[in-house]
């Protein structure tokens, strides 16, 4: 039975409480680094949850911290430069609670940042957009609640307890549908192409884990999905850099010139791109928050499609059409910074990329 103010009933420890903006950096490149300086590992499941990085963006009204956008897309881009499926969970989960504190009931959004504030994740299903047409799923009236019936496929891992699906009702409505990952009626395969089904049979939904969309949630939701995913490539980009100065400093005496040409190129490429998607990622955070501070047409719309721009760059791969003078600059620059650089495996992030 899906609802969310009952208690839960599995139980876990109680993750770290960030009681100030200025924890959360640290905590996020602690699990970058396993909690040893210079050493880049790959954070367990249980060491995110435990971390207290899912309650970082609970509003302040519910009793959270609510930190500023653009530091919550540095600290998922510091995860992300270690394991890419741990920061797409969080990139997930704060874009769904971004849908989640537009919408509903008070006291529905109360029970939802309660469990996140217990370490509890919520799904990345949400989407900023009409409800997916081609999900095979049927939200019917069943007593005073609801029943969930059918089959979807995500190409993101399912690591969540709690899946938030957007679905319309029986009357064309759009409902934001919440739901446990571990319920007895709910299935999981592994298809093809790295995608993952999910089929619930016949599952019963309680009222209260069903709640009113707003037009302005789905694109609040969108923006900050779009934000995350410019933090996601940051991360890989910072990741590039720092595999590609350490690839430079072990050939550098046995490489031929012409590849340690190319290893300076996609240095100095992946400097730029880096650079560029953090300038992007704050201003886009700040435009997110004043939506956020001062909901509008104006400012919702400014958000969304400055998160929007963000998505585009991260997806472009810059420079790859240089001409001879620009390709000369970009190798000088690589090798200025190969040379100025901190040993990857020391140095200390301290803006989500790399010490100055």
């Amino acid at each position: 039975m899906g609802t969310v103010t009952h208690l839960h009933e599995r139980l876990r420890s109680v993750p770290t409480r960030i009681g100030a903006e200025d924890e959360v950096l640290g905590i996020a490149r602690s699990l970058a680094n396993g909690g040893q300086a210079g050493v880049r590992t790959v954070p367990s499941w249980d060491d995110l949850v435990q971390s207290g990085l899912f309650a970082i963006s609970i509003p302040v009204d519910f009793g959270g911290l609510d930190i500023s956008n653009a530091l919550m897309a540095e600290a998922v881009s510091i995860i992300a430069a270690t394991s890419p499926e741990s920061a797409t969970a969080l990139a997930g989960h704060f874009s769904t609670l971004e849908a989640i504190r537009n919408t509903g009931s008070q006291e529905q959004r109360r029970a939802i940042f309660a469990r996140v504030a217990c370490g509890e994740c919520f799904s990345g299903l949400v989407r900023g957009d009409d409800p997916v047409s081609e999900w095979a799923l049927r939200l019917t009236t069943e007593g005073i609640g609801y029943c969930l019936d059918g089959e979807i496929s995500s190409s993101e891992p399912l690591l969540a307890d709690w899946l938030a699906l957007l679905l319309a009702d029986e009357r064309g409505e759009p409902r934001f549908v919440i739901v446990p990952r571990h319920a007895r009626e709910t299935a999981f395969a592994q298809g093809g192409a790295g995608q993952h089904r999910l089929s619930f049979q016949k599952l019963h939904v309680a009222a209260d884990a069903v709640l009113k969309v707003s037009s302005d949630a789905r694109l609040m939701s969108g923006a900050t999905s779009d934000l995350l995913q410019g933090a996601l490539a940051l991360g890989q980009s910072t990741q590039t850099f720092l595999s590609s100065i350490r690839k430079l400093r072990d050939r550098r005496h046995d490489a031929a010139d012409s590849d340690l040409r190319l290893i300076k190129l996609e240095i100095a490429r992946a400097y730029v791109k880096m650079e560029s998607l953090a300038a992007l990622i704050n201003r886009c955070g700040t435009e997110i928050d004043i939506a956020q501070v001062t909901p509008g047409p104006r400012t919702i719309t400014r958000a969304s499609q400055m998160a929007k721009a963000l998505a585009i760059a991260a997806t472009q791969t810059f420079l790859h059409a240089a001409d001879g003078t620009s390709e000369d600059a970009l190798v000088e620059l690589g090798s200025d910074l190969a040379k100025d650089t901190p040993d990857p495996a020391q140095s200390q992030e301290t803006d989500g990329t790399v010490d100055r």
